[in-house]
This record gives C-alpha cells, sequence and structure tokens, in this order.
C-alpha cells in the first residue's frame, strides 16, 4: 500500500475544505431561482445598510478589548499588540483555509515579546473561540430545543458540546490536567518526552490562564455576549435594508448559525459553508431560497469587505508588512 508524502498531506486537508465549502455552495444554490435574488439585491435600501455596517463596525474595538484582556500579562503594549494580531489574523482568515490567520495571530503575538511563544499566544487563541462557541451553542441549542430542526443538527450541537465541555475543563482545570498527564507520560514513554511536553503544555497554559486573571473573566464572558447581541442585531438591521421582516431573536440565532459556519473549516472566509449555514437558518423560519440567498451574500459580503479593509490597513501599518506578520518582524521569534 502506497503512504502518502509529507507534502501531499497539507494539500489534500486543503482538498477536502474545498470540497465542504463547494459541496454546501451545491446545496444552497440548486433550489434557487436567480431572478428572485436579484429581485431581492434590487429593493435593497440604503440607509439600513449603513446602520447594519455601523453595527458591525462596533464589534471590532470590542473584540479587540477582550482579545487584549485574555493576553498574558507579561505582554507589554497589550492594546497594539492586540489590534495588529486581531485585524491581520482576520485577514489571513479571509485569503487562507484551515483558519490559517489564527497561527498569524499566534506569530505576532509571540514575536513581540522575548518571554511569550507561540505555544502560549495559541491557548489564548483557543480559549476566545471555546469563548465565542460556548454562546454560539448555547443560543442554537436553546432554539433546537423549542423548533422543529433536523435530527442532524440536534448530534452536531450535542458532539460540539462534548468538545466545548472539554475545553472549559482544560481552562478551569488546566494545572491539575497537566500534572495527570505528566505522570502517565513518564510512566509509559520516559523523562525525555516528558520534559519536552512539559514546557509546551506550560507556555500553552500561560496562554489559558490569561482570561483567569482577577476580573478579567466576568469582563470577558461580558463581552462575547454583547458580540453575540451585536451579531444578531447587524442582521436585524441587515433584513430591513433587504425587506426581509426577521424578529430580533430569529437573527440571534442566524448570527449564531453563522458563528458556527466560521468555526468549519473549509474555503478561505468560510466561502459556502457561510452562505448554508444562513440560508438553513432563514429556511427554518420560513424565508424562501432566494430571500435567504440574498441575505446571505449580503451579510457575507459586509463581512469580508469590513475584515478586508481594516485587516490590510493594520498589515500596511505593521513593520515589514503581512509577510513580515507571518514570519515575526522582530528579533524574538516564535519559540
Amino acid at each position: 500500500m502506497t503512504r502518502l508524502k509529507a507534502p501531499a498531506i497539507p494539500l489534500l486537508k486543503v482538498g477536502l475544505r474545498l470540497i465542504v465549502s463547494a459541496g454546501a455552495l451545491y446545496a444552497v444554490l440548486r433550489n434557487v431561482q436567480i431572478e428572485h435574488m436579484v429581485e431581492n439585491f434590487s429593493g435593497l435600501s440604503p440607509l439600513p445598510v449603513i446602520a447594519a455596517v455601523g453595527v458591525l463596525l462596533s464589534t471590532w474595538p470590542l473584540a479587540i478589548w477582550r482579545a487584549q484582556l485574555m493576553l498574558p500579562e507579561q505582554l507589554v503594549d497589550r492594546w497594539r499588540v492586540a489590534l495588529d494580531s486581531y485585524a491581520i489574523g482576520a485577514l489571513g482568515n479571509f485569503l487562507a483555509p484551515m483558519r490559517g490567520g489564527d497561527l498569524v495571530r499566534c506569530y505576532i503575538v509571540s514575536s513581540r515579546s522575548s518571554n511569550i511563544s507561540f505555544s502560549a499566544a495559541l491557548g489564548t487563541v483557543v480559549m476566545e473561540k471555546i469563548f465565542d462557541l460556548v454562546t454560539v451553542v448555547l443560543i442554537v441549542g436553546a432554539w433546537s430545543l423549542v423548533a422543529i430542526v433536523p435530527a442532524w443538527v440536534s448530534t452536531a450541537i450535542l458532539a460540539l458540546g462534548c468538545v466545548l465541555l472539554v475545553g472549559l475543563l482544560l481552562f478551569f482545570f488546566s494545572d491539575r490536567i497537566t500534572k495527570l498527564a505528566g505522570t502517565y507520560t513518564t510512566i509509559g514513554f520516559g523523562s525525555a518526552l516528558l520534559s519536552k511536553l512539559t514546557t509546551l503544555s506550560d507556555e500553552f497554559r500561560l496562554g489559558v490562564k490569561g482570561a483567569r486573571k482577577r476580573g478579567t473573566l466576568a469582563m470577558v464572558v461580558i463581552q462575547t455576549l454583547i458580540l453575540q447581541i451585536l451579531g444578531g442585531a447587524f442582521f436585524y438591521v441587515l433584513g430591513a435594508s433587504l425587506g426581509v421582516e426577521i424578529g430580533f431573536l430569529e437573527s440571534l440565532v442566524v448570527s449564531a448559525l453563522a458563528g458556527l459556519a466560521f468555526a468549519v473549516p473549509a474555503a478561505p472566509g468560510a466561502i459556502g459553508t457561510y452562505e448554508f449555514a444562513v440560508v438553513f437558518g432563514l429556511n427554518i423560519f420560513g424565508f424562501d431560497d432566494g430571500s435567504a440567498l440574498a441575505f446571505a451574500i449580503s451579510a457575507h459580503s459586509a463581512v469580508l469587505v469590513m475584515g478586508a479593509l481594516i485587516g490590510g490597513l493594520a498589515a500596511t501599518a505593521y513593520p515589514g508588512g503581512f509577510k513580515a506578520a507571518t514570519r515575526g518582524p522582530y528579533s524574538n521569534r516564535p519559540k
């Protein structure tokens, strides 16, 4: 049996994610009447669009504030590092599959400090995603309890909830888990491997503990909830611009589904999976495919354009530009 060479494995992963996006796009487009979708765009009202863009823009300073709160205390110039890493990382996610922009964030954070490694930065990003997904799962899970949804949706929510439970255990009991894992590693593999794993684990836990600083956890939870509410408000106001009469609670659910789409490894910018998630949610609430797809394309376009503009400006202002950001422009390279 022929084994895949190492360089072929990343290409295979990218190919699988592109297949996921292509399948999602096919599922969305197969029942859509293009003429009906174009009619929805022709009735676009400019003032609600401006208001929706304003709501979306307001999420950025809040998200950056939360990011800097979660960074390890050893980092100096936390606001600038949070701004650079978050904005350029968002741009990277739009350009690269498999959420490559999150790795760019870790490179930027680690390159700005001699005592914060790539693993520590990764711990911070992982915990941020867990906070986001916990609120999303709670919203979608509560909705699935009172609405008629396909069985696979409930199963997927349950599976994701179990994964997030593991993440929360890591967050609150990381010290005990590491000690227990170290004991079994020593027994099974010896002290040399334990030493390497312990170093990586300690660095990762440094990032995980960023949100456990005194007073930070409550603030991070509040910020995460506000971000979800603003996401629902964005969809609600955007619906008014397209003549889609969607309630605020329904907007929260659709926004949460869109958040899940960004968590799925797929094409750059969640193209295909985002549209599928939004159209699926709107279909559940009784909207036809044409109106739902017009809504999804409008929302996704606003998210991508704003992220590209803000990320592009941040990359332009960054020493050495986007290329340097991915390699670490300072003397302290990622560990």
